[in-house]
Protein backbone atom coordinates (compact mmCIF):
# COMPACT_ATOMS: atom_id res chain seq x y z
CA UNK A 1 0.00 0.00 0.00
CA UNK A 2 2.68 2.18 1.14
CA UNK A 3 4.37 2.31 -3.10
CA UNK A 4 0.83 3.48 -4.08
CA UNK A 5 0.29 6.03 -1.48
CA UNK A 6 3.84 7.20 -2.95
CA UNK A 7 2.67 8.36 -6.06
CA UNK A 8 -0.48 10.40 -4.58
CA UNK A 9 1.74 11.88 -2.55
CA UNK A 10 3.84 13.67 -4.99
CA UNK A 11 0.54 13.85 -7.20
CA UNK A 12 -0.99 15.65 -3.84
CA UNK A 13 2.47 17.99 -3.09
CA UNK A 14 2.08 19.06 -7.35
CA UNK A 15 -1.61 20.14 -6.83
CA UNK A 16 -0.63 21.88 -3.93
CA UNK A 17 2.06 23.73 -5.27
CA UNK A 18 0.41 24.45 -8.24
CA UNK A 19 -2.75 26.00 -5.21
CA UNK A 20 0.14 27.90 -3.80
CA UNK A 21 1.87 29.76 -6.91
CA UNK A 22 -1.56 30.57 -7.59
CA UNK A 23 -2.71 32.38 -4.06
CA UNK A 24 0.69 33.93 -4.75
CA UNK A 25 0.36 35.57 -8.05
CA UNK A 26 -3.42 36.37 -6.82
CA UNK A 27 -1.84 38.21 -3.95
CA UNK A 28 0.85 40.28 -5.86
CA UNK A 29 -1.56 40.89 -8.70
CA UNK A 30 -3.46 43.92 -6.90
CA UNK A 31 0.40 45.46 -6.55
CA UNK A 32 1.08 45.44 -9.62
CA UNK A 33 -2.05 46.32 -11.11
CA UNK A 34 -1.85 49.49 -8.83
CA UNK A 35 2.04 50.40 -9.89
CA UNK A 36 0.49 50.16 -13.48
CA UNK A 37 -2.06 52.33 -12.81
CA UNK A 38 0.15 54.72 -10.97
CA UNK A 39 3.35 54.38 -14.05
CA UNK A 40 0.04 55.61 -16.51
CA UNK A 41 -0.88 58.53 -14.67
CA UNK A 42 2.66 59.52 -14.97
CA UNK A 43 3.11 59.06 -18.42
CA UNK A 44 -0.31 61.09 -18.38
CA UNK A 45 1.62 63.59 -16.11
CA UNK A 46 4.96 63.55 -18.25
CA UNK A 47 3.56 63.99 -21.67
CA UNK A 48 2.23 67.30 -21.35
CA UNK A 49 4.84 68.33 -18.87
CA UNK A 50 7.41 67.50 -21.77
CA UNK A 51 5.57 69.52 -24.49
CA UNK A 52 5.47 72.53 -22.17
CA UNK A 53 9.60 72.16 -21.60
CA UNK A 54 9.72 71.47 -25.26
CA UNK A 55 8.06 74.33 -26.19
CA UNK A 56 10.35 76.59 -23.65
CA UNK A 57 13.49 75.19 -25.32
CA UNK A 58 12.20 76.34 -28.35
CA UNK A 59 11.20 80.17 -27.81
CA UNK A 60 14.38 80.35 -25.09
CA UNK A 61 16.91 79.19 -28.05
CA UNK A 62 14.36 81.31 -30.57
CA UNK A 63 15.33 84.65 -28.25
CA UNK A 64 18.83 83.65 -27.89
CA UNK A 65 19.38 83.04 -31.63
CA UNK A 66 17.57 87.08 -32.34
CA UNK A 67 19.82 88.62 -29.17
CA UNK A 68 22.77 86.84 -31.23
CA UNK A 69 21.90 88.53 -34.63
CA UNK A 70 20.99 91.89 -32.42
CA UNK A 71 24.71 91.76 -30.79
CA UNK A 72 26.21 90.95 -34.06
CA UNK A 73 24.75 94.06 -36.17
CA UNK A 74 25.90 96.25 -33.33
CA UNK A 75 29.48 95.08 -33.78
CA UNK A 76 28.85 95.32 -37.56
CA UNK A 77 28.01 98.97 -36.68
CA UNK A 78 30.71 99.81 -33.97
CA UNK A 79 33.29 98.48 -36.79
CA UNK A 80 32.10 100.77 -39.31
CA UNK A 81 32.45 103.35 -37.05
CA UNK A 82 35.43 102.25 -35.83
CA UNK A 83 37.00 102.36 -39.95
CA UNK A 84 35.16 105.75 -40.30
CA UNK A 85 37.38 107.29 -37.18
CA UNK A 86 40.77 105.25 -38.33
CA UNK A 87 40.27 107.08 -41.83
CA UNK A 88 39.48 110.23 -39.91
CA UNK A 89 42.22 109.89 -37.95
CA UNK A 90 44.42 108.75 -41.13
CA UNK A 91 43.37 111.85 -42.95
CA UNK A 92 44.15 114.32 -40.23
CA UNK A 93 47.59 113.08 -40.15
Amino acid sequence: MGQFLGGLDSALTGVVGGVNDFLAFKQTLPVALDFLAAAGWALLVAFPLALVAVGTSYRSARRRRADFKRYQSELELLRAELDEVKRQIASAS
